[in-house]
């Protein structure tokens, strides 16, 4: 990941309505209780930690990251991270979370063959009854020039993480989410890049209030009808919870 994308994402993610609606949706999910465990893995700049940390306060929170920057950023929002990555969950490992959380890492992980033996780390950090709750891009067609700046190795679609994290144990919900702006993202990866050319530079920009504020209600509203709907679709990217079978 280009480094300097940790502290754009840190500037922003507290009023984007991208990030505003995957916390919304991270914390449906969450347990409704006074105390819980969570690991958050490639936890970035920290600020899905920091969502949580003013939200519940007396939950247990923990967040590794194998980028020094990304740490260093966390770091400067008083968010602490502790260095590690799918393959060792480093200051954490042998621990265990009522939640873990993935949020648009798990492409670093370009095979399925380390997927799986992520997941089955994953699995044997997780507590009976907890969860893995994660977000990655989907469907190839929707790559474009913010995938090359973040090193974005992979995309994926539902029914490849049912087959991944089903060799690990678990069993998967997915759903798709973004599919109203999806057939917009197309058009603007594969008619106006191609046409304008791409810089050198990160596209996450804040928009103006008001656009700000009517996509994170149509996002916002897609995503309430969407938990109910049946798996399947096209969107920008698959959100899953997934549990251990019994």
């Amino acid at each position: 990941m280009n480094e300097s994308e940790f502290a754009a994402i840190a500037s922003v993610a507290r009023e984007h309505w991208w990030y505003r609606t995957l916390h919304a949706s991270v914390e449906h999910e969450l347990p409704k209780t006074a105390h819980a465990s969570v690991l958050d893995i490639g936890a970035g700049s920290g600020v899905m930690l920091d969502e949580l940390r003013h939200a519940h306060p007396g939950w247990t929170l923990a967040g590794i990251e194998p980028s020094a920057r990304g740490r260093e950023v966390a770091a400067e929002s008083g968010i602490h991270l502790d260095e590690g990555s799918y393959d060792d969950f480093g200051a954490h490992e042998g621990r265990r979370f009522d939640v873990i959380l993935s949020l648009d890492s798990l492409y670093y992980l370009e095979t399925d063959a380390r997927i799986v033996a992520a997941a089955k780390r994953i699995a044997t950090h997780v507590k009976d009854g907890g969860c893995f709750i994660g977000q990655v891009v989907s469907f190839r067609s929707l790559a474009g020039a913010h995938d090359a700046w973040v090193d974005c190795h992979r995309r994926f679609r539902g029914h490849e993480l049912v087959r991944l994290f089903g060799e690990a144990g678990f069993e998967v919900h997915y759903r798709y989410r973004y599919q109203v702006l999806a057939p917009l993202v197309w058009l603007s990866r594969r008619v106006v890049q191609p046409v304008r050319g791409v810089e050198d530079a990160s596209d996450l920009v804040l928009p103006s209030p008001v656009v700000n504020a009517a996509l994170e209600r149509l996002v916002a509203a897609e995503d309430a009808l969407s938990r109910h709907a049946p798996q399947g679709g096209f969107g920008s990217s698959v959100f899953w919870v997934a549990r251990l079978r019994r």
